[in-house]
């Protein structure tokens, strides 16, 4: 027999047993960026044994209101509170429960039920809005920390593009591999994905992708992503923002081999019975670094100072203020 022939014939045999999985979610067949799973909750609110109390709380305060209080009656509350000890304790219980485990806070968001007078998305935007509109002058950034879901010290170990032909403008899509030096917040992230394509036995296609969870512990590897085409910077909402999210001539603009402290956030896809598709990005905000805050020379670059702490801090000076932050934001 030929060789080509043969060649033919095994690849033949080979594609009947074997499948490329793409990296597009059945709720999304176009979307060609990276996805990571999550298995929604059997029930909801969700509560665990080794759930902190305040995290308990939050969730059994959150499904009563939902229930109980109609959509008038929340924001008719929400609009009367100003900065007072009730937005510090909102405060102090988002950034509990979003350290917690922001992926199962973000599937509980977007969670539906034909009980609800309100619905989870609802309230829980409403408090975003009212904790960012009354954050004390001197913290204006209190919010990237307060809503993150991860915030680390990062070593970048390398950056691929994806190429996303769904996306009307930002079609360009940078998949960052890092590696955890420091956890600063988030007690869990997702495991790193292998990108497509990649096999998987024709007998497993129907068994659910879920992107295993794991601690958030200094040598872990994780994946996050970003748009070259994204604004970023004061001016990114307006028509004619150009600071965007692209290199220079000779490296992407976040590089490998290099440091960073990252402020991030899981952002939805789409969702698909009982999976939850969604990425890791960065909070953004007006930040003229997207909160991917780099580190050169030992020094953390924040050319805005955003969170009011100086600029040209040492990386263990931005930490440790970072840290105590984050202790009067939840021992208020």
């Amino acid at each position: 027999m030929r060789p080509n022939l043969l060649h033919f014939i095994v690849s033949i045999l080979i594609c009947a047993n074997i499948t490329i999985l793409s990296q597009n979610p059945p709720c999304q067949e176009k979307y060609l960026g990276l996805t990571l799973n999550f298995q929604k909750p059997p029930y909801f609110p969700y509560l665990t044994t080794d759930m902190p109390l305040d995290v308990m709380i939050s969730y059994l305060a959150m499904d009563s209101l939902c229930k109980n209080v109609t959509s008038t009656e929340f924001y008719e509350f929400m609009d009367r509170q100003t900065f007072n000890d009730t937005v510090k304790y909102l405060r102090k219980l988002y950034f509990e429960v979003t350290d917690y485990n922001s992926l199962l806070f973000e599937s509980y968001e977007h969670h539906q039920d034909t009980n609800f007078l309100i619905y989870p998305y609802e309230l829980i935007e409403r408090t975003r809005r009212l904790i960012e509109e009354n954050q004390e002058p001197d913290f204006k950034f209190d919010k990237a920390i307060v809503f993150s879901g991860i915030i680390a010290h990062i070593s970048v170990n390398y950056t691929t593009l994806i190429y996303d032909t769904s996306a009307k403008i930002a079609k360009n899509q940078i998949v960052v591999n890092c590696t955890i030096l420091d956890p600063i917040k988030g007690k869990v992230i997702p495991t790193c994905k292998p990108l497509p394509p990649y096999p998987i036995l024709k007998s497993e296609e129907k068994k659910p992708d879920i992107q295993a969870l794991q601690s958030n512990d200094s040598g872990n590897c994780f994946q996050f992503v970003y748009r070259e085409e994204w604004n970023i910077g004061a001016n990114q909402d307006l028509p004619f923002c150009t600071n965007k999210m692209i290199g220079d001539s000779t490296d992407r603009y976040i590089k490998s081999d290099n440091e960073y402290i990252v402020f991030l956030i899981p952002s939805l896809v789409c969702t698909h019975f009982k999976q939850f598709y969604y990425n890791l990005r960065p909070i953004k905000y007006y930040s003229e670094v997207a909160t991917l805050y780099p580190i050169k020379n030992g020094i953390v670059i924040d050319p805005g100072d955003d969170f009011g702490f100086g600029q040209n801090l040492t990386v263990s000076e931005f930490k440790e203020k970072l840290r105590l932050r984050i202790n009067q934001i939840i021992n208020f």
